[in-house]
């Protein structure tokens, strides 16, 4: 039996994820589920933690910000984000690219 997410898309069985979401976002969603099996040490301390990964993407980045400028482990947050997509630590990916480039 195919499965089908609200839109319609035929989803990927084990994961539940739309056939046509691109690898950038499977590796970022396979990292943050490893995230939650072994957790860094600094995670027990995040603002965010216990919130699903669809507070982190594009239609949630400002709520995300928010959540991340009261954060005790926003830098410890930012470093793990490196190369991923979402945001990590208060910065979108597009602001990290940037980060990185003036920082070159």
């Amino acid at each position: 039996m195919v499965q089908r997410d609200g839109g319609g898309r035929r989803l990927r069985a084990a994961g539940m994820i739309p056939d046509d979401v691109g690898n950038g976002l499977l590796d970022t969603l396979a990292l943050l589920q490893s995230l939650a099996i072994k957790r860094p040490d600094w995670w027990a301390k995040a603002a965010c933690r216990g919130f699903g990964t669809e507070a982190f993407f594009a239609d949630n980045a400002e709520r995300a910000k928010a959540t991340c400028r009261r954060c005790p482990v926003q830098l410890q947050c930012a470093e793990a984000g490196e190369g991923q997509l979402g945001t990590w630590g208060g910065l979108t990916e597009r602001e990290r690219r940037q980060k990185r480039r003036l920082s070159a």
